[in-house]
């Protein structure tokens, strides 16, 4: 088999998942803000800009920076 195989979660199991992540955007944030990048706004904006274009995150990743 070549490839990828990609599977389809019942959404309990997916919310299983996402609830197991740690918080990727707030470390994400951290160690570029630590390098003096803009981290929080650029990923506020890209979070700003799914949301305008219609898209439901399925993790609100930007929701945590500020907590």
């Amino acid at each position: 088999m070549v490839g990828a195989v990609f599977s389809i979660l019942p959404p309990a199991e997916k919310r299983r998942w996402m609830n197991g992540l740690p918080d990727l955007g707030r470390e994400w944030v951290s160690r570029n803000e630590a390098k003096g990048l803009p981290a929080g706004a650029v990923l506020r904006g890209l979070m700003d800009g799914l949301r305008a274009a219609g898209v439901v995150p399925d993790k609100q990743w930007d929701r945590t920076l500020d907590q």
